[in-house]
């Protein structure tokens, strides 16, 4: 069973998404975490409806997107998980 870790929600910062070049996405990072040693963040732009987020791998510090299905799907099961029992 994949659990995330237990830390309290970070404080939320901004980040800028440089890869639109023409769009400008800030984006408010509402939880990272590391899962199967990889780290993820929770993203959200202002714009957003309070329910939707983005899901991103984190990678030396640059947000990578995830392509592998299996990945995406251990890791946003486990992400329910959390915010089931957290809810």
């Amino acid at each position: 069973m994949n659990q995330l870790n237990n830390e309290p929600i970070k404080e939320v910062f901004i980040l800028r998404n440089s890869n639109q070049a023409d769009a400008k996405n800030d984006f408010q990072v509402l939880k990272e975490f590391m899962m199967d040693q990889q780290h993820y963040a929770l993203l959200r732009t202002e714009n957003d409806h309070p329910d939707d987020c983005y899901l991103y791998r984190v990678c030396e510090n640059q947000l990578e997107e995830i392509e592998d299905e299996m990945e995406w799907e251990r890791v946003s099961e486990a992400i329910d998980e959390y915010l089931f029992l957290h809810d």
